[in-house]
């Protein structure tokens, strides 16, 4: 029961997270009454593992509770008949009751360890499912070959469920060296396609191809690689800028790095980082809880054109950018454009504008595929929840 209501517990966590990360694109959507029921639906599914945990625990503490007030009635009360009579003193009566009250203690303590034990055996027992946990995704051996990258995507079709596809159909191409848009409401199946590019979910045999080969065929350490997905959930590590731009690298010297970060002004658009000098700007450990979400994402962004590759993938990674810097963006993705190939999952019309074509999708399938500039011309916006950068529509 406890590890029912700890996965339960795991989804509603997730879906939370999802609504903050979201929440522009959910308001923009007018998806805050389906978000508000779901989550009130996941609250109600909580309710009873929660009362039959509860209840497990505090019938532990009732028995408990009672076995104590049981010695304690017999002590008193078998103590209190024998001094009647004559049998015992009134001191060895108070010493019986006294003996009794001491297994208070260890009971309570007996309590807190058998609580303590159900939380330890189900986390033992998750920790177990994790390091026995076999991946589906074929490791496959083969290497991309030099220069940039084309994607072939082939009546591609995938489901987590039996009988509940999330993908259907789906083909297109994009030519190496060129960028690709993405346009769909949530649910439609864009992050779902961004895994499966990126060999985070196994993918049916002769349906996506890198550059003419089989993404199943893809070493994973090769497409580890050259092939990176940036969303608004990247992580930065605990350590300094230089740490994470090369990923703690410490082949590659400093002045290679301040070289990379003044050619793109990087003191200038972050301004926690305007006041270090050249060399805590690089090795000074970072405090992460005082960096703005859009610099977190200028970090993000800077460790792709450190060490760029030759296929990235936006998925609304650049949501929530200051918008006095976002022109900044621009040049740097324009830069990148230049030598690898771009997927832009985004509502952002000035962003998605600068890509070569866009594909919209609508529950899974491709509706519809043509030049940025057609597409944006004849979509309606509001059905898409795009907007501009300072969120109108």
């Amino acid at each position: 029961m406890l590890g029912q209501e700890r996965t339960v517990e795991t989804e509603i966590s997730s879906l939370i997270n999802e609504i903050v990360l979201a929440r522009k694109e959910i308001k923009s959507m007018n998806g805050v009454n389906a978000f508000t029921t779901k989550l009130e639906s996941s609250m109600h599914g909580l309710f009873p593992y929660k009362l039959a945990s509860q209840k497990y625990i505090y019938t532990i503490w009732i028995i408990s509770l009672f076995f104590i007030s049981f010695t304690n009635v017999l002590s008193l009360g078998l103590g209190g008949t024998l001094y009647f009579f004559g049998v015992v003193s009134l001191g060895t009566v108070y010493l019986v009751y006294n003996y009794s009250q001491q297994l208070k203690q260890p009971l309570e303590t007996m309590q807190y360890h058998v609580n303590n034990y159900l939380l330890v055996k189900q986390a033992m027992s998750r920790l177990t499912d994790i390091l026995e946990y076999q991946s589906s995704v074929p490791q496959g051996s083969q290497y991309l070959p030099n220069g940039l990258v084309s994607v072939t995507v082939k009546q591609l079709h995938f489901s987590y469920e039996e009988n509940k596809s999330v993908l259907e159909d789906i083909s297109f191409t994009l030519e190496a060296g060129e960028s690709l848009g993405i346009i769909g409401v949530s649910g439609s199946g864009k992050s779902t396609l961004s895994l499966l590019l990126t060999k985070q979910l196994p993918c049916p045999y002769n349906s996506l191809y890198i550059s003419g080969v089989d993404i199943n065929d893809l070493s994973l350490a090769e497409v580890q690689r050259h092939i990176c997905l940036m969303t608004v959930n990247d992580k930065l590590f605990e350590g300094s800028l230089k740490d994470n731009l090369t990923l703690f690298d410490d082949t590659i010297p400093d002045h290679e790095v301040i070289h990379f970060l003044e050619k793109y002004r990087f003191k200038h658009l972050s301004p926690y980082f305007k006041q270090f000098k050249q060399y805590d700007l690089l090795h000074k450990q970072i405090e992460i809880q005082e960096l703005s979400v859009g610099e977190k994402q200028l970090i993000y962004l800077f460790r792709l054109v450190f060490r760029p590759k030759k296929l990235i993938i936006f998925d609304e990674a650049l949501s929530n950018i200051d918008e006095q810097i976002e022109y900044y963006y621009f040049d740097i993705l324009k830069e990148i454009s230049e030598h690898t190939t771009l997927i832009m999952i985004s509502h952002n019309v000035e962003r998605l504008k600068n890509c070569d074509n866009i594909i919209i999708m609508e529950k899974g399938r491709v509706t519809a595929k043509d030049k940025a500039t057609t597409i944006l011309e004849k979509i309606d916006r509001q059905q898409f929840g795009l907007h501009l950068s300072g969120g109108e529509a």
